[in-house]
């Protein structure tokens, strides 16, 4: 399989899992056509209000239109997810239209079979699949952390309590983490398959307890899980950080997502 049909496997993946519980949950809403989606979380958090461009269009001003300024008009922060294979014009008009560049992340994938994960564990770390409501909201009030004093973090947490009360994430198709180091839980990361594709998302770790090794110990043992348990094509996004990691356990980089956001747009921020 080329670059181009393996950064579209890592666009399907991750479209899939931004739009999987708004396609079950009510208050949420999904529009999807052949050039965009977007995924509207009911709430002003930019972490689930995505849009993502699947490939140019002849009239840019509509398509920014239909993908960024319903969120805008609302007043809903949200971030535009772009793979490099979109045309220049394109680029351009996004950054005309007011949206100001997040990040960089570089899309990868290994199949299971040429990976090879850590086995090492920290000292009284563990890995948990999440399997209750409390554990649920243990991994909102995780991912919740990251964003400080932010109400960005506040909506996070309340996303993951609504999730806590339905059955997704008990669902085969999405699995959620904890991890915890002497039974308190200190980092979290996910996994999301498709019908053609596992990815591994939302690694993350207290900021707290950084430098500890204990978000590659997380990815490693989620890797771990995904080898013995499944057998195709396995895809991420990672930032510059993380990319050495990802390399070393089997991954290949095959393309670049940019993510841009409009909370500079909006009225209040």
């Amino acid at each position: 399989m080329n670059d181009q049909k393996m950064a579209a496997m890592i666009q399907h993946n991750f479209s899939y899992k931004v739009s999987y519980v708004a396609s079950k949950s009510t208050g949420m809403s999904i529009k999807e056509t052949d050039e965009f989606l977007y995924v509207d979380c009911g709430m002003p958090a930019d972490t689930f209000n995505i849009s993502i461009l699947f490939k140019d269009s002849a009239d840019d001003k509509r398509l920014l239109h239909e993908t960024v300024d319903y969120f805008t008009d609302k007043n809903f922060p949200m971030s535009l997810w772009c793979w490099d294979n979109i045309r220049d014009s394109t680029w351009q008009a996004i950054v005309k239209h007011g949206l100001l560049l997040a990040e960089v992340n570089a899309g990868m994938y290994a199949y299971t079979s040429d990976l090879h994960p850590a086995t090492e564990m920290p000292d009284g770390f563990s890995v948990r699949q999440v399997s209750s409501p409390m554990e649920v909201r243990q991994f909102g009030a995780a991912l919740s952390s990251l964003f400080g004093n932010r109400m960005e973090g506040m909506y996070v947490r309340k996303y993951y309590d609504c999730l806590s009360e339905s059955t997704l994430y008990n669902h085969s198709d999405l699995k959620l983490f904890i991890g915890l180091l002497n039974e308190k839980v200190v980092c979290i990361g996910s996994a999301m398959y498709s019908n053609s594709s596992v990815g591994i998302y939302d690694i993350a770790t207290l900021p707290e307890q950084r430098k500890k090794g204990l978000g590659s110990a997380m990815f490693n043992s989620i890797l771990s899980e995904i080898k013995n348990s499944y057998d195709g094509l396995c895809v991420l996004q990672a930032s510059e950080a993380g990319a050495n990691l990802y390399r070393r356990a089997g991954f290949r980089a095959v393309c670049n997502i940019s993510v841009y956001e409009n909370r500079n747009m909006l009225k209040v921020q």
